[in-house]
């Protein structure tokens, strides 16, 4: 007996290539794997282009789970994964849709990606996923396919949907359409309704091991210190570290990092509360994103400092970094740096909650 969500068969399937377009107004967007707003979709699409093998790095248990499932037909309707952003959620739910539909994967026409929209007028991405999206979606999945076949649809923010659109979400849920295949993709199962989560299969991805990504990246051509850097920088994730090897961008936000942080650090601290104005990202639309991201990059920085002040530094996640950061971090006591690192997770916290943002970074900085 094979699942009614089988493996691919070539039969019936005509067309190719990796654009398409929805059909309903609210998911109608031309796509392709390099307009993929999701930053997991980059991913994807820069494994898949720099080589030709297997898009997974890790999570063979899942992926064994998953491949016995689908021959055996106990393929369940819906699927939870849950796991750290780029840990490899949306290679797997890929991986998944490929068996299902073919080389397309996420760029067939049936199968339907369900994200947060930008606001037209402002350009910034909104926070909730509304419920007009899902109702437009359970249209979508309660018609034939347009090949004949199976029907999928990937949320790889559920994360985002608010109540409303929960509740729309959970009669698909208790209801499913025949041959229909729902992956949701969330940081916990806690971060969805508990009605939701119910209703599906939980399958936890864990971080991925240092050795294990810094070797995958070197079968597809990387050369080894930079498989090695981006292996450490990716904190199990190898979501992180494709994106680093493949965006000359990323590396160099990378190296401005931490050059900023050192500077700031040896500075006095007029400049230091002088330069908590300048920290403030100027673009309004990305804001938040902005600073998000260079604050948790600095705060691996700081765990570094931290490891390299105990005189641990085979284990500090930036190898070509050590040699520049050792005389810093014996400048103060590891508690010096503990105390520092504690406080900028107190304050990228609270900037989850809208505190203001000159006013948080002027508490950081004194903290240095």
């Amino acid at each position: 007996m094979t699942s009614v969500l089988g493996p691919f068969s070539p039969e019936g399937i005509s067309g190719g290539g990796g654009e398409f377009e929805y059909s309903t107004p609210r998911l109608s967007r031309k796509r392709s794997w390099k307009t993929y707003r999701h930053p997991s979709f980059l991913v994807v699409y820069f494994l898949r282009m720099s080589s030709g093998q297997e898009a997974v790095i890790g999570h063979g248990s899942i992926l064994a789970y998953l491949e016995r499932a689908q021959a055996s037909g106990r393929l369940p309707h819906a699927l939870l994964f849950v796991g750290p952003a780029q840990v490899g959620k949306a290679a797997v739910a890929d991986w998944l849709l490929r068996r299902t539909f073919g080389s397309q994967g996420l760029a067939h026409p049936d199968v339907s990606v369900v994200e947060r929209l930008t606001d037209p007028k402002t350009e910034k991405v909104k926070e909730q996923i509304v419920v007009e999206q899902v109702r437009e979606l359970r249209d979508r999945l309660s018609h034939t396919a347009l090949f004949g076949g199976a029907k999928a649809a990937l949320l790889p923010e559920a994360e985002a949907l608010n109540p409303e659109a929960s509740n729309a979400l959970l009669k698909t849920l208790e209801e499913p359409h025949p041959r229909t295949l729902l992956i949701l993709c969330a940081p916990a199962p806690e971060a969805v309704l508990p009605t939701v989560a119910s209703r599906c299969l939980v399958m936890r991805f864990q971080p991925v091991a240092r050795a294990t990504i810094a070797a995958s990246l070197c079968t597809r051509g990387t050369a080894p210190e930079l498989a090695e850097e981006a292996a450490g920088l990716a904190q199990g994730c190898p979501g992180r570290a494709i994106r680093f090897v493949e965006d000359e961008e990323e590396r160099l936000f990378e190296t401005e990092a931490v050059e900023r942080l050192c500077r700031l650090i040896r500075d006095p601290v007029s400049r230091r509360l002088a330069a908590s104005a300048e920290a403030v990202p100027k673009d309004d639309a990305n804001r938040a994103h902005a600073l998000a991201r260079l604050l948790e990059r600095w705060q691996g920085i700081l765990r570094d400092l931290f490891l390299l002040s105990l005189g641990l530094p085979e284990i500090a996640m930036r190898p070509s970094q050590v040699s520049a950061l050792v005389p810093l971090a014996a400048s103060h006591p590891p508690a010096h740096w503990a105390y520092s690192s504690a406080m900028l997770r107190d304050i990228r916290r609270d900037l989850r909650l809208h505190a203001s943002p000159s006013m948080a970074l002027e508490h950081f900085f004194l903290s240095l």
